[in-house]
């Protein structure tokens, strides 16, 4: 199944802890932000189109952990203020890596790194069952060992 953007914003709800973003004291639209599991540091800027989304930070109620630069425009629909000049990882990446369905091509949740997004009750359920696997296990035994289980029971995982 190709990726689309749904704006949903999913994506970038748990991203926060590893963005560390400070304010460029001349620019009050210009951060240095490093992403820190790659050690990648850039300036980036909020675009002109999106400034008006700065101040809401309401995002950080419902989702504490979410990208310092992530913002609703409306109960479904998200945007990253700084898209034209994010960070590599996040050009590079899809809202996720695996995306699991079940038998009849419905979403019940997305594989992000080692986050497992949008989880209903029997995708979830099952990762309970794999709890040490999923925190503390190599990314490639995680993979292996949390889709070979949900294959298992039916789920679809592409």
């Amino acid at each position: 199944m190709a990726f689309e953007c749904l704006c949903c914003g999913v994506c970038c709800r748990y991203l926060g802890p590893y963005h560390e973003a400070y304010a460029v004291p001349s620019d009050p639209y210009v951060y240095d932000l490093e992403f820190t599991p790659s050690g990648e540091r850039m300036q980036v800027s909020v675009s002109e189109e999106m400034a008006h989304l700065l101040s809401d930070t309401s995002v950080f109620e419902k989702y504490p952990e979410s990208c310092p630069f992530l913002r609703y425009i409306s109960e479904t629909e998200a945007r990253c203020i700084i898209h034209s000049t994010r960070p590599d990882y996040c050009k590079k990446s899809g809202c996720y890596d695996y995306l699991i369905c079940d038998q009849d091509g419905i979403i019940c949740g997305k594989i992000k790194s080692r986050f497992v997004i949008g989880a209903d009750e029997g995708v979830s359920q099952i990762l309970l069952n794999y709890s040490d696997i999923v925190s503390r296990a190599p990314y490639d035994v995680f993979i292996k060992t949390v889709t070979d289980a949900l294959r298992e029971v039916g789920y679809i995982v592409s």
